[in-house]
Formats: C-alpha cells, sequence, structure tokens
C-alpha cells in the first residue's frame, strides 16, 4: 500500500514539474512575442496579426500551470503573524482545516471553469481578436490548472492527517496554544461569519476576511473562498457560483496586467545576476563622501533598482545581500542599515512599478500618465530619506568613527570607472519610461523590452550560464503565478462585495457626511495604514481600489493623484509589523531579530507618510509632470 501511494505521489510531482516547465516555457514565448511585435511594428511597420491572442492566452495558461507547484511547497501568501507562534500540532490542525476551505475555492474554480469550458465548446464560440480561435481552449486552462492544484493540495492535508494519526507532532502546554481550543473557536467563528452573512453580508465578509487570514490561509484562496460563500449564501445558490471563472478570467487575460510577470522576470534576472553590487558600488563612490555616506549610497541604490524592476521585495532581497554586511562591517548602527534597505526599497512606487500598473488596470486610468504623476513625489522621498540618514549621522555619537572613515577619499578616476561599468545598467529605467513617454511602446511592452535588456546585461557582465537562466525563468514563474493568483482571487471577493452594493453605499455615506475633504483624506490614510499593517499592498489595492474609486470625484481626489497616494501607503506597509514584507526579507538575510528591524524602519515610515500627506494636500506635486508633457 504504502509503496503504491508513493508511487502516486511521484507521479504528482512529475507532472507537477512538468507543468511548471511548460509554465515557464509559455513565460518566456509571451516575453519574446510582445518584444517582437514592437520591433516589427516600430521598424517595419508591420506587427503580427496572432501576437496579441496568443500572449493573452498564454497569460492565463502560465498562471494557472505553475499553482499547483506553489501549492506543493506551500509557497503561498500568507499572515503568519499568530499561526508561526502555534506548536506544530496546533498550527498543522488549524492548516488542514484552512486547506480543506481552500479545497473549496479551488475546486469551485475548477468545476465551473470546466462547464465554462464545455459552454464554449457547445456554442463554439471564438475570440474576437484577430486571431480567430476557439475560445475553449483558453478556458480550458481553468480546470486543467484546478484539478492539478486540487490534487497537491489534498496530498497536503492527507500527509498532515496521517502526521497527527501517528503523533508526531509536538504541541505547548500552554491552553492559549491547544489545539482542542483553537480548532473549535476558528469553526465557530467561520459558522458565525457564514451566518452572519445572511443578516448583515457587510459585517461577515469583514470577520471572514480577517479570521481566514489570520487562520493563516493562503490569501488568494482565502479571498477567493469568501467570496464564494458570499455568492452562494447570498445569490441564489450554485448558479451565481458559475460566475466565479467568469470574473476570474478578465483579470487573467488583461493585456495591462501582463506587465506584472514580465516586470517580475526581469527583477529576478537582475537580483540573480548581481547586477545590484554594481549599483551600489557606483552609488558608494559617488556619494560616499557624505556623513553616513555608504547608507545615503544604500537608499540611492535601491532608487536605482526600484527604476529597474518596479517590485519593492526584489529591490529590498537584492540590496539586503550586499549592504547589510558592506555596512555592518564599517561599523553602522544596525537600525540604520536596515532603515535605509528597507525603506529605501521603493520597487512598488518609483516607475515602472507594478502597483501602478494594477491600479491603472482597475481604474481605467493611463499607466503612463501614474508613472509621470509618481516620479516627483518618489524624487521627494529619496532625498529626504537621504536627508534624514545624513543627519542621523551627524547627531548619533556611534556614526564618528564611520565619520571619519567617509574622509577616505575616492578618486574621481575611480568615479568615472563605476559610471563607465555601471552605464549600460543605469540606461535601463531611461530606455524603459523614456520609451514609454516617447510613445515607442507601451508599459507592458515595456516590460517586454526591460526582460531582453536585462538578459543582455546579464549576458555581457558575464552572470548567466545556462542553470542560472532555468532557475531565473522558474524563479519568475514561480512568483508571478503567486501574485495574479492572489489578484484571481481578490477579484472573486470583489466581485461579491460591488454586488452588494458597497461602493454606491460608501459613496452616499461620504458625500451625506458633510465632513470637509480634508477630514475624508486623513480617514483613509488612517485606514489603509491600518490595513498595511495587517495585510499585503496586493490584496489591498485589489480589493478596496474598486470600492473606493467610485468615491473619490464626490470628494475633490484626482484618480492619478489617489493612485499615487496609494503605492506611496503600500510601500509605508511593507515596512510596517507585524506583516511588513520588506521586514521580513531582510530578517532572511541579516538573521536579525524583527524588533530591530522595525524600529529601523519607523522613522522612514514616518517620513513615508509625511510626504503622502504633502501630496495628499499639494496634489499639483503629482499632476504637474503629468500636465507639463501632455501625457
Amino acid at each position: 500500500m504504502e509503496k503504491k501511494s508513493a508511487g502516486v505521489i511521484r507521479l504528482l510531482d512529475l507532472v507537477t514539474n512538468i507543468y511548471t516547465s511548460i509554465a515557464g516555457l509559455i513565460l518566456c514565448l509571451i516575453t519574446v512575442i510582445v518584444f517582437c511585435d514592437v520591433i516589427l511594428r516600430k521598424f517595419f511597420g508591420s506587427p503580427t496579426t496572432w501576437g496579441f491572442s496568443v500572449t493573452i492566452l498564454g497569460m492565463m495558461w502560465f498562471v494557472l500551470l505553475a499553482m499547483a507547484h506553489n501549492i506543493k511547497e506551500k509557497d503561498q501568501i500568507t499572515v503568519t503573524l499568530l499561526v508561526s507562534n502555534l506548536s506544530e500540532k496546533t498550527r498543522t490542525m488549524l492548516e488542514i482545516v484552512t486547506n480543506i476551505l481552500s479545497l473549496v475555492f479551488i475546486l469551485v474554480l475548477g468545476y465551473y471553469g470546466f462547464l465554462y469550458t464545455l459552454e464554449a465548446q457547445r456554442a463554439n464560440i471564438t475570440s474576437t481578436d484577430l486571431l480567430s480561435y476557439p475560445v475553449w481552449i483558453l478556458r480550458l486552462a481553468f480546470p486543467v490548472g484546478a484539478l492539478l492544484g486540487f490534487l497537491q493540495m489534498l496530498r497536503i492535508i492527507v500527509r498532515d492527517i496521517v502526521k497527527l494519526a501517528h503523533r508526531q507532532l509536538p504541541a505547548k502546554q500552554s491552553w492559549i496554544d491547544n489545539p482542542y481550543f483553537i480548532i473549535p473557536l476558528f469553526i465557530i467563528l467561520l459558522v458565525a461569519g457564514i451566518v452572519l452573512l445572511i443578516k448583515n453580508p457587510v459585517a461577515g465578509t469583514i470577520i471572514l476576511i480577517f479570521l481566514v487570514l489570520f487562520g493563516g490561509m493562503p490569501i488568494a484562496f482565502g479571498m477567493g473562498f469568501i467570496g464564494v460563500a458570499g455568492l452562494f449564501i447570498c445569490y441564489k445558490g450554485f448558479v451565481s457560483l458559475s460566475l466565479v471563472p467568469v470574473h476570474a478570467e478578465p483579470m487573467l487575460t488583461n493585456f495591462i496586467m501582463l506587465a506584472v510577470p514580465m516586470f517580475i522576470f526581469a527583477g529576478t534576472i537582475l537580483e540573480k545576476t548581481k547586477i545590484g553590487e554594481l549599483i551600489f558600488d557606483f552609488s558608494a563612490k559617488w556619494v560616499g563622501f557624505l556623513p553616513g555616506g555608504l547608507a545615503v549610497a544604500t537608499v540611492m541604490a535601491c532608487a536605482i533598482f526600484s527604476a529597474m524592476t518596479g517590485v519593492s521585495m526584489a529591490v529590498a532581497a537584492t540590496i539586503s545581500l550586499i549592504a547589510v554586511e558592506a555596512l555592518s562591517a564599517r561599523g553602522y548602527p544596525k537600525e540604520l542599515i536596515y532603515g535605509s534597505i528597507g525603506g529605501g526599497a521603493l520597487g512598488s512606487f518609483i516607475p515602472p512599478s507594478i502597483g501602478l500598473v494594477i491600479y491603472g488596470y482597475l481604474t481605467g486610468t493611463s499607466v503612463a500618465r501614474l508613472f509621470l504623476a509618481a516620479s516627483i513625489p518618489a524624487l521627494i522621498v529619496v532625498i529626504l530619506y537621504s536627508l534624514y540618514v545624513v543627519l542621523y549621522s551627524l547627531r548619533d555619537p556611534r556614526m564618528q568613527k564611520v565619520r571619519e572613515q567617509s574622509r577616505e577619499q575616492v578618486s574621481w578616476k575611480e568615479r568615472f570607472d563605476s559610471l563607465k561599468k555601471t552605464f549600460p545598467a543605469l540606461l535601463m529605467p531611461v530606455i524603459v519610461l523614456g520609451g514609454i513617454y516617447a510613445g515607442f511602446f507601451t508599459p507592458t511592452e515595456a516590460s517586454s523590452i526591460l526582460v531582453i535588456y536585462a538578459l543582455i546585461l546579464g549576458v555581457a557582465y558575464r552572470k548567466i550560464n545556462l542553470p542560472k537562466l532555468v532557475d531565473m525563468i522558474k524563479t519568475s514563474t514561480l512568483i508571478s503565478s503567486r501574485m495574479m493568483i492572489v489578484a484571481a482571487g481578490a477579484i472573486i471577493l470583489t466581485y461579491f462585495l460591488t454586488r452588494l452594493g458597497v461602493a454606491q453605499k460608501l459613496a452616499l455615506s461620504v458625500v451625506s457626511l458633510n465632513a470637509p475633504n480634508w477630514a475624508i483624506f486623513l480617514a483613509l490614510i488612517v485606514m489603509y495604514i491600518i490595513l498595511g499593517m495587517f495585510f499585503d499592498g496586493l490584496s489591498i489595492t485589489i480589493v478596496t481600489v474598486p470600492v473606493l474609486a467610485p468615491v473619490l470625484p464626490s470628494i475633490g481626489l484626482d484618480p492619478h493623484v489617489f493612485g499615487v497616494l496609494l503605492v506611496m501607503l503600500v510601500e509605508t506597509a511593507a515596512i510596517t509589523p507585524p506583516v511588513g514584507m520588506n521586514l521580513f526579507v531582510i530578517q532572511s538575510v541579516s538573521k536579525d531579530k524583527l524588533s530591530i528591524i522595525a524600529k529601523g524602519n519607523l522613522p522612514f515610515a514616518i517620513i513615508l507618510i509625511l510626504a503622502t500627506l504633502l501630496v495628499m494636500f499639494v496634489p499639483e506635486l503629482a499632476l504637474w509632470l503629468p500636465g507639463l508633457l501632455g501625457v
């Protein structure tokens, strides 16, 4: 029996690995097609007639094919604030419950995705693009991806049950960590939240959101489950569940959202090829003479790298590997080291920003205009960070020795040598943003150019070989799939909230308050700061933006300004405990206490909040540049 089960598991893992490899190849193919389309259009005036259709088709397939691998490795975006403090036995029992809930969402997505596919096949529905193909080919990704994901999740549940049955897991003695207290409490609150959906859907939804997320359930499946439960209870039972794949499909087949996986691909290449080391060395040579020069260089390197990747965590991971050791060896205080890395990692804020791409998709706002709107506020934040580092270095007595070291002369020859060596990398944001604003390509097309340019740089700097390239493709595929599945789960929850009329009710409530706009602005900032303490930026954006967007005209807030404010607050969330993602990235490199890392990032979070208030009350800081360039 054991041999049979082991054989089944090996087969399941083999199929999962094949799925992941196919997903990686699809991501590469998408990148090449988009890049070639830009070249053919700009230089030959003859883009392909099939490129757009193939990339959209490939996007949904690669996201869903790679989902099973993330499930298998338990590599999902989760809130571990509470569950990480539980004993292994209690945590495992809780995971069994939350994984069963995840199974519900995966099953609904796969089953109704299968019916959605059959509907397209029987009705002979074809795509409306220039390349006409049967739509069932696209929709088949739902049942194919969900089936393997379901089996991998089921395998994890069975494995955990077997562990419990054999009493292989230790438990603590504390009553608060007793699984026979925690699990019934979780189930009682879950049932209460579901029952409350009938009486008060909004209150029930809020309870369920906090319950499943703090229970350690993967955010993607948690939000999807709540959306499914809400639709089932509040709207026509099983009939309403047929809409789950219908509303997930646009998120997974949108050309604007296609920029997300390709920006991640480019960021992964830059991280793996150690180009961040060149950028840090360049920054250190040019600003190292300042008080706290290497910390200023860290902020500067983070800003430059952010302008290349669009992903904050990638920036924090890359610069942490370089700066933590370099600054520690020169006697910099830990708090300043961690703050300059975590605060400086502004990848979701500095264009090209994935956060702004997603916001543009959700609101129908021009992504190019959003990039311009964020440019001056981003520059202000980087300058404020640098000024803080300099003032800190002048006032803190621990920096005396560091100040003496900063007086060591770096020759102009060394500076220009570092500039010469780094110049091709520094051109990257210039090419991408310049091309967007000059009208040569769209932000999505720019992301493909960024990938190709990053690969060329890696080869030129002799940092790429075949095994490393394969690893880059796999890493990019899994990270992209993970983020896009979160987006799909969140969009199901958002659809349920839209059906409840939450946006309209909120708009009416805001208008009826008769409160001054500045008070409403401040309330929004406080709300986002609180949400950011518990949820990741992607989830916050996708769930709140569709609800708040209709309210913006009534309070006189320009959607472009709000987009900039949103990504600034998301960056604040990334460096504030308990779930600041940049803090955990730094901790994984430094192995230091999270409390010390959070303490170092606190001044940078305050600066970011103050800068947010500045942009809110002086919106011209965001609107001047787009107006000047007529974008």
